[in-house]
């Protein structure tokens, strides 16, 4: 509560994240860890460990985790096979047959097979152009 029902629908490899520095200066170096490391829950809290290695051991309350969890989620078995079978990707010139049959539908149509140049990328930014969001000022009857 007070929100059900609802989702939020993000791909958390290119969102920023402001995380800041929040290691103790006595905690591992960047030199101690490698791709294979690991944190790892023991008796003593959380310990980080590469193969048989322990690079350190924290108590449980001066370790803050994150988890990340993804998963692909389709409105049927007909959309689950097309991503397994990759026969509904996009490519460069499904892309492009794309942006022109809907410039098209606008009345304002581009070459019959256009190649990705500045001529075109013009027409894309015009028919489409980026807008930055602003805020919206809400008025009550308090002001």
């Amino acid at each position: 509560p007070p929100l059900t029902n609802r989702a939020v629908v993000s791909d958390n490899d290119r969102v920023f994240h402001a995380v800041g520095d929040f290691a103790h200066p006595d905690g591992p170096a960047s030199s101690d860890l490698t791709p294979t490391s690991e944190v790892v829950a023991s008796d003593e809290g959380w310990s980080l460990r590469d193969g048989a290695r322990t690079i350190g051991t924290w108590p449980r309350h001066a370790v803050r985790l994150s988890l990340s969890w993804k998963a692909y989620v389709f409105r049927d078995e007909i959309a689950a096979r097309q991503h397994d079978d990759h026969t509904d990707d996009l490519d460069e010139a499904r892309v492009i047959d794309i942006f022109a049959a809907e410039m098209a539908s606008r009345g304002l149509p581009i070459a019959e097979s256009p190649t990705i140049d500045e001529s075109f990328l013009y027409s894309i930014g015009t028919t489409w152009p980026k807008s930055i969001p602003t805020p919206t000022r809400r008025v009550t009857s308090a002001q």
